[in-house]
Formats: structure tokens, C-alpha cells, sequence
């Protein structure tokens, strides 16, 4: 192996369509996201807690940029208010972006628990297609987007609904506060 030889496998896959990448890939929508992750907000009051983290922008500019997150389906209208003959509405994120990333050295000190979590991820997911294949897979089946087909494809498609599912599931046990730090099992 040559000194600019590596060994490079996949580590990670990301599940992004394009349109969620280009939403979340803008500074502004991505700050707009994270507000509304903590609180229902409204244009006005979005532009105020912009305004207030230091960048000017005009009530039009939020609009536009909550109209492309709730185009992408991570926002929706959490309530309509009645206002002096009009409707407010009020806007409340789906999906949190998480802004972090493993240090380098981090796969090292969790070697032994990727190992622990792969043997039960594989229990989990022989009950889950026990339990539920056919529905998973026809959910599989009707994923839009280039993929690979024949064998390959379908594996990947039924990976990606698999991961879906167990994000999903902790994306609800951490809303349900099961996550702390102490280490508590909630």
C-alpha cells in the first residue's frame, strides 16, 4: 500500500432528498428550524428572534424561507389565529437538526459499544421483519428516487425504511426524555 493508500469503508449513510438538503442547507433556515424545534413561532416573531441573534432580515425573507422548510415537510402550522380580520399562522418544526459530529478519536472509545449496539440492533431487526416484513416492504417498494435494482436495491430500500423506523423510535424515546445524562434509563 502506497503512503496515500487508505482503506476507506462506509461509516455512516445519510438519508437526505434534495430538496431537505438544499432546506437545511441554508444558514437562515436551518436557525429558523431550530427555533420552531423549541417553540411554535409566527413569522413576525421569527423575524424578531432572528433580528435579535444579530442578522437583519425583513419579514418577507423568514416568510420565504419557512414557506421552502414547510415545502420540504419540516415545518407545518402548529395554529391558526384569528387577527383583526386575517389569519396568523403559527409555525412549529417536525425535525430537529442535531449540530453535531463524533470527534475523530471517539471510534476508538466506543469500539465495544458499536459492538454491543450491532448485536442488538440485529435482534432488533429480525423481530421488526418477523413481526412486520410484508409492511415494511411494501413501504420499500414504493420509495421514489435513483436507486439500485434488482436483490441490491430492495435490501437497500428495506435498510432505509428499517432506519427510518429505529430514528423515529429515538427520536421518541429522547422526546420522552429517556436520553438523560446521568445515565438513567427513564
Amino acid at each position: 500500500m502506497s503512503f496515500a493508500d487508505r482503506d476507506v469503508g462506509i461509516e455512516r449513510e445519510l438519508a437526505l432528498d434534495t430538496e431537505t438538503a438544499a432546506a437545511v442547507g441554508n444558514d437562515l433556515r436551518a436557525r429558523i428550524l431550530a427555533l420552531l424545534a423549541d417553540d411554535s413561532g409566527t413569522i413576525e416573531s421569527l423575524a424578531e428572534d432572528v433580528r435579535a441573534a444579530g442578522e437583519e432580515r425583513a419579514e418577507p425573507t423568514v416568510r420565504h424561507h419557512v414557506r421552502k422548510l414547510e415545502d420540504a415537510g419540516l415545518v407545518e402550522v402548529a395554529r391558526l389565529e384569528s387577527v383583526g380580520g386575517g389569519t396568523r399562522k403559527h409555525y412549529r418544526a417536525n425535525t430537529r437538526l442535531l449540530p453535531y459530529s463524533l470527534p475523530a478519536e471517539a471510534a476508538g472509545e466506543l469500539s465495544a459499544a458499536r459492538s454491543t449496539t450491532r448485536r442488538g440492533a440485529k435482534a432488533l431487526v429480525d423481530a421488526v421483519l418477523e413481526n412486520h416484513g410484508p409492511a415494511i416492504r411494501a413501504v420499500a417498494g414504493e420509495l421514489e428516487g435513483d436507486d439500485v435494482d434488482g436483490a441490491d436495491g430492495e435490501r437497500e430500500r428495506v435498510a432505509f425504511v428499517l432506519r427510518e423506523l429505529v430514528d423515529r423510535a429515538l427520536t421518541d424515546l429522547a422526546e420522552a426524555g429517556r436520553f438523560e445524562a446521568d445515565g438513567g434509563s427513564g
